[in-house]
Parts: C-alpha cells; sequence; structure tokens
C-alpha cells in the first residue's frame, strides 16, 4: 500500500509515536524504583495489544496489491 507520502512527510507522520515513546521510556526508567522489571514488561506489552487493537480499524485496507 502506498501513501504517497516523501521522506518528510513521513517522518512528521511517525514524529508523535517516536517522541511519545521516547518520554514514556524515560518517565518508567525514573519512576521504576522498587518495581520488578517482568512487571514493566508485562504492562509494556498489554499497552502494546491495546494500542494495536485502536490501531488496526484505522488503517485503510489495501484493496489490491
Amino acid at each position: 500500500m502506498v501513501l504517497g507520502y516523501n521522506a518528510m512527510e513521513s517522518g512528521l507522520s511517525i514524529a508523535p509515536l517516536s517522541l511519545t515513546m521516547f518520554a514514556v521510556a524515560l518517565l518508567v526508567g525514573k519512576k521504576s524504583g522498587a518495581r520488578r522489571p517482568a512487571g514493566l514488561m508485562r504492562w509494556g506489552f498489554l499497552l502494546l495489544l491495546v494500542g494495536l487493537a485502536l490501531l488496526v480499524p484505522v488503517v485503510p485496507r489495501a484493496d489490491s496489491g
């Protein structure tokens, strides 16, 4: 599927995701404290699944390949 973006438009479209992931990584690193890394990983995977479930209906389907 081709959306017709150039390099700048592609970068700008994924910039919010990249910046949010960076900010969350900084916050979790500072606030983790005595929490176990396995628990943080479990929450990360849970949030990943929730994000994918929300993203799938938004992404347009390709009718032809």
